[in-house]
């Protein structure tokens, strides 16, 4: 029952993008892939939409992906697959899950780039632990943040504590844009204080 439960699992999750992709095959695409999720925790859904545009399936994609909140866009990244489109030819790219360019592809834009693009964590996570040396949100941030931190350091303190309790309590969530599959951005929150996102982690 379990091994049944599992592929039927595994066929729905298949079927929901491959779907799209035998819609744009062999046509010019300008197709947008949208979720709802509350990024900048005030407790607001906000609208994740990937653009794609390409002259087909199987030519290199451009891609647009934007954060809108409150009818105002708050992030914005934009690329092209030229360089790693000939990738998608093995499974292992994206982590396995695909059989071939067309599925691999397919299930990277139309799946795979939304579905893992924020996360939360909780507040023993080493991306909030305090040390001077660490690599987590209490010097990257102030790395990333380093005009405001020397005009107003008070400021910058209090937007990381703040940063940190609502990560901790669940209200707010990591932000981590796939800018290829091997290459995403560092983690990033979202600072009302400075009305941007700001990394706060890096290997």
């Amino acid at each position: 029952m379990r091994i049944f439960t599992m592929i039927l699992l595994l066929f729905i999750s298949t079927s929901a993008y491959s779907g799209v992709c035998q819609e744009v095959k062999n046509k010019k695409i300008n197709k947008n892939v949208t979720k709802f999720v509350d990024v900048d925790g005030d407790g607001n859904l906000d609208k994740i939409n990937l653009h794609i545009i390409s002259d087909n399936f199987y030519s290199p994609f451009l891609w647009n992906f934007t954060i809108t909140s409150n009818e105002k866009k708050i992030y914005e990244l934009s690329a092209d697959n030229t360089n790693i489109d000939k990738s998608f030819s093995f499974p292992s790219y994206i982590g396995g899950n695909c059989n071939n360019y067309d599925d691999c592809k397919c299930k990277w834009y139309f799946h795979d780039f939304l579905d893992n693009i924020t996360m939360k964590i909780s507040s023993d996570d080493p991306m909030l632990k305090y040390s001077p040396t660490s690599n987590s949100i209490h010097t990257v941030a102030k790395k990333f943040l380093e005009k405001e931190w020397k005009n107003n350091p008070k400021l910058v303190e209090i937007a990381i504590q703040n940063a940190i309790k609502s990560l901790a309590s669940g209200k707010l969530c990591v932000l981590i844009v796939p800018y290829e599959p091997e290459a995403p951005t560092p983690p990033m929150v979202w600072m009302p204080e400075f009305d941007r996102f700001v990394p706060i982690y890096e290997d």
